[in-house]
């Protein structure tokens, strides 16, 4: 079964302070270092690793999956990440997917988006504001979503968490919790084709903000 999701993030106007995920406690070096662990059972083990300038905080950003990115997507996602690396530091983390049968009630339809969204939101938890990929969310303009970056990034203290769904889309908890709705298309990607867009939507977002030719 191709695993494809309604690709799309919820947005409001203005960004409440209780919608932002609790932090875990950070973990600093001598040399500054922080590092922030996803626990187990939560996919793949997660560690941010990286130097800011003196009382700058460094743009992190996770994306989170429902399954993990197969090899021939992997080459592009690989690569935006390449090209992020002077604007930000980005992680991709997976967490299990749910088996499903050749049909499903409508009952199990909801067991399986409520047992996905258990485990996004934990291996979430902690990280920043929580942004989730849906089609019934909000679309932008490269240059329009750019400029909600910057105002993501200033409410959650310069990290942010994109949640991806698997096949059936995200649960109602997962919505909820969200701050942000966002949609890339009203067309349905595989979830690693969306995590991929998304990525190349970060780095243009950059370009456009930073004035630099890639966008026109």
């Amino acid at each position: 079964m191709t695993h494809c999701i309604p690709c799309g993030f919820v947005l409001f106007s203005t960004i409440s302070t209780r919608r932002l995920l609790p932090r875990r406690p950070s973990r600093l070096s001598a040399a500054g270092r922080e590092r922030l662990t996803a626990g187990k059972g939560r996919g793949h083990a997660l560690r941010w690793s990286r130097k800011g300038a003196k009382g700058v905080p460094v743009r992190r950003i996770l994306v989170v999956t429902v399954g993990p990115v197969r090899s021939f997507y992997r080459e592009g996602v690989d690569e935006y990440r390449r090209r992020l690396v002077p604007y930000c530091s980005v992680q991709l983390a997976s967490v299990k997917p749910e088996p499903l049968p050749a049909r499903l009630t409508e009952a199990e339809v909801q067991t399986v988006r409520e047992r996905e969204g258990e485990r996004l939101l934990a291996a979430a938890a902690g990280h920043g504001l929580l942004l989730a990929l849906d089609r019934s969310g909000r679309s932008f303009s490269s240059e329009a979503f750019a400029h909600a970056l910057e105002q993501w990034w200033a409410a959650a203290g310069a990290r942010l968490v994109f949640v991806v769904g698997g096949t059936l889309g995200l649960s109602q908890a997962v919505q909820q919790e969200a701050a942000q709705l966002l949609s890339l298309s009203s067309l349905t990607f595989p979830h690693e084709l969306a995590a991929l867009v998304l990525l190349e939507q970060l780095y243009r977002a950059f370009r456009i903000l930073r004035g630099e030719p890639y966008h026109y």
